[in-house]
């Protein structure tokens, strides 16, 4: 059987090829972040995190008080409706009950409505104010993962923490992909405030 011959001119052009995509490939450096991780740990996002959190808990004595009130006014409800029972009660005694049950039964739904809209505006404020800081912290992250690419020389860095709809994350395999997470994290947080050593509690 005859062999398709190579010429001289074809058989440089494929070797040069393969050469020129082994260089190619020798300096294509690729790399992996947790961004999930970066989020957590960034000391920027942890004071966006604890002022969260203080606002909610200031929110929440608030409402403990509203519940209070709906408390009270729910016992004063259930004392009236007693009272009501006794069917011995006076006609004019009843009807002074029922006018002051109307005005509770109005207040307590008053108290109920505010509740839950102060339930529903605050949910919604907080996720406002944690949309608009995760977006931002997300765009000072971004921006110091393509600084540190182009001084290091990455044409791929991939974010391991996202998931698929198969919940596993879409980057199943990368061979010699050097993980940055510790090294950005690092850059991000060179300007964190250090933390105060509280000293041992002394023990009696």
């Amino acid at each position: 059987m005859n062999m398709p011959r190579i010429t001289t001119g074809l058989a440089l052009a494929i070797i040069c090829s393969l050469v020129l995509s082994n260089r190619i490939n020798a300096q294509v450096k690729a790399a992996t972040v947790d961004v999930n991780k970066l989020i957590v740990e960034y000391h920027v996002a942890k004071k966006e995190i604890s002022t969260l959190q203080a606002e909610r808990d200031v929110y929440i004595k608030e409402r403990e008080e509203r519940q209070k009130s709906l408390k009270e006014v729910e016992a004063k409800l259930q004392g009236i409706f007693a009272k009501l029972r006794d069917k011995a009660m006076p006609k004019v005694e009843r009807d002074n009950l029922n006018e002051e049950k109307e005005e509770l039964v109005s207040q307590h739904n008053a108290l109920t409505k505010d509740l839950r809209e102060s339930d529903i505006g605050q949910i919604n404020r907080a996720k406002k104010k944690l949309a608009e800081a995760s977006k931002r912290l997300l765009g000072e992250i971004q921006q110091v993962i393509h600084r540190y690419a182009k001084k290091n020389g990455y044409q791929w860095i991939i974010d391991t923490s996202g998931v698929s709809n198969t919940r596993i994350s879409p980057l199943i395999y990368a061979r010699d992909a050097k993980d940055l997470t510790d090294e950005i994290l690092a850059i991000l947080n060179k300007d964190a405030p250090k933390q105060k050593n509280t000293p041992p509690a002394k023990s009696n």
